[in-house]
């Protein structure tokens, strides 16, 4: 055997080893993350979707690991919510409610039993006959751009005979609108001169989505491989948001003076509002016309719920009128309500329960989301103005 042979045939060994190495770690590693959940890991358990960018994988088991003192595990449902199992077909004698709304809804921070919607079932079905099934269509990240587009492809063929859509100021009015939006991988509405909407799907032909389509069994099979990508993702949003900054900073004129103002969604509760958000304000109320009217045609009652801000606390309070002394933690409350009685749309605004629940206890009601007590709040604000409809309900069953 010749020298040259030999040191291929040694090259060829240590690779092999090195790879057995290398798998065996990685397999290990995967493992490990399964197991532990180190870092946050977890296996994927969404996929992408063509319209509203990605959802849940019917059957799928979730872990969530964040704001609770413990991790959340469970399994989505069969038509991809995070809800028990359900039938398309209504049950006899059924008063049927679709919410809508973003993580909130979704409520990953906390067990299946303990959300809200549950809560507030629980009791709507106490001592009656007839029975209300609230369903979560509630999913992190939604806008109302997404909220309309399920309820007119996904939840109008569970005839619901009321829908709920929980709007959340902070959140909805920035990422309604693309220009806002570091991450411009979802759907949005662009609204003409005339207020006509049309729907963008542009988002589909990027290299990014064409990326997740491609890599997504991956994601749904590996831990490893979901929290590197995760990773990577949270680094591109943080590097498009510090863009945003920094045009923004580059167009503000040189001479302009340093005021005391709050940003974003939260200068339209001041006397200073930012004209670009009242636009997004403009855009979603644009979108909710349009989701009452969807309702109308089903037919189906519709109620707008406007969440709180994280101003019910006295510091949080506090700390946003140390920057404008205008802020007024009820301006997106009552703005929602005018808008409600204007288009004939049942409302229900949150600030003041938990302005008077934290007056009365002394306890906060949310991490970042929602804690426990907060979801005992909802459902029983919830419960309580859902039992007109259950009046109304029990008495045309009975006829």
């Amino acid at each position: 055997m010749s020298t040259a042979t030999k040191k291929i045939k040694s090259f060829l060994l240590n690779s092999s080893l090195a790879l057995i190495v290398l798998l065996a770690g990685l397999l290990i590693l995967e493992l490990l993350l399964r197991r532990y959940h180190f870092w946050g890991a977890r296996v994927s358990w969404s996929e992408p979707d063509a319209e509203i960018a990605y959802r849940y994988t019917p059957g799928a088991e979730y872990w969530f690991g964040r704001e609770n003192d413990h991790p959340i595990s469970g399994r989505i449902n069969n038509f991809g919510w995070r809800d028990r199992d359900w039938t398309l077909a209504k049950a006899p004698n059924t008063f049927r409610v679709a919410v809508l709304g973003d993580s909130f809804v979704e409520a990953f921070q906390v067990e299946q039993e303990r959300t809200f919607l549950r809560l507030a079932e629980t009791a709507l079905n106490r001592e009656t006959p007839q029975r209300f099934e609230l369903m979560n269509f509630g999913r992190s990240g939604f806008t109302t751009t997404e909220e309309f587009l399920i309820l007119e492809r996904d939840v109008v063929k569970f005839s619901p005979d009321l829908v709920v859509l929980f709007f959340f100021p902070e959140n909805d009015l920035r990422d309604v609108c693309r220009e806002f939006d570091p991450n411009p991988m979802r759907p949005f509405f662009e609204m003409s001169p005339d207020g006509e909407l049309a729907p963008d799907f542009s988002f589909v032909h990027s290299k990014d989505f064409k990326a997740r389509n491609a890599i997504n069994g991956l994601k749904q099979h590996s831990a490893l491989f979901s929290l590197v990508i995760e990773r990577v993702n949270l680094l591109q949003q943080d590097l498009a948001h510090q863009k945003q900054v920094a045009a923004a900073q580059s167009a503000a004129p040189p001479s302009a003076p340093a005021a005391k103002r709050l940003g974003g969604a939260l200068s339209l509760a001041t006397a200073n509002p930012d004209s670009s958000y009242q636009k997004a304000f403009a855009l979603n109320q644009a979108i909710l016309k349009k989701i009452g009217a969807t309702c109308r045609q089903m037919p189906a009652k519709f109620l707008l719920v406007c969440i709180n801000l994280a101003a019910y606390h006295p510091e949080r309070e506090n700390e946003l009128r140390a920057i404008d002394p205008t802020f007024n933690q009820y301006f997106f409350d009552d703005a929602l309500a005018a808008f409600a009685r204007q288009n004939d749309i049942d409302f229900i605004g949150l600030q003041k329960f938990f302005v008077e629940e934290y007056q009365k206890t002394g306890r906060s009601l949310q991490w970042t989301h929602w804690n426990y007590e907060g979801h005992e709040l909802v459902a029983r604000v919830l419960a309580n103005h859902l039992q007109k409809y259950k009046a109304n309900f029990l008495s045309s069953a009975s006829l």
